[in-house]
This record gives C-alpha cells, structure tokens and sequence, in this order.
C-alpha cells in the first residue's frame, strides 16, 4: 500500500479523477529532487456527501508523471 500525502490537488466532479502534486519519500534518495504528479481515475460516488476518503486503486487506475532537476 502507497498512501501518498499532496500539498496541492485538483478533482474534477464531471469525470472523477484526483490530482496530486507531491515529492517521492526521503527514504528514496535517487529522487529526492524529483516532483510527481499522479492522476487517479476515481469510481464515481456521490462527492457531496463525504470530502475527505480513503481511496484504493488499482495499479491500472493511475499514473504518474516525473520531473527531476
């Protein structure tokens, strides 16, 4: 399980999907300098009822992008 933690994000209600921009953990310091963004396709469920969830994706239900310095 990755339980990634975003200092910004974007969600869109009419085909649910989360984006979060967010940096690898320390631990891994080949990209320690690296920014990644990750898109995830959500089920679509009833986003006015709850605003925070614990989401679990498939490996299929997501990607992301890598920028290092």
């Amino acid at each position: 399980m990755l339980i990634i933690f975003g200092s910004e994000s974007e969600f869109n209600l009419i085909r649910p999907y989360l984006i979060i921009k967010h940096q690898c953990p320390s631990i891994f310091k080949e990209f320690e300098k690296c920014k990644f963004t990750t898109k995830i396709e959500l089920p679509y469920e009833n986003p006015e009822k709850d605003s925070t969830r614990n989401i679990l994706v498939p490996i299929s239900g997501a990607t992301t992008e890598v920028q290092c310095e």
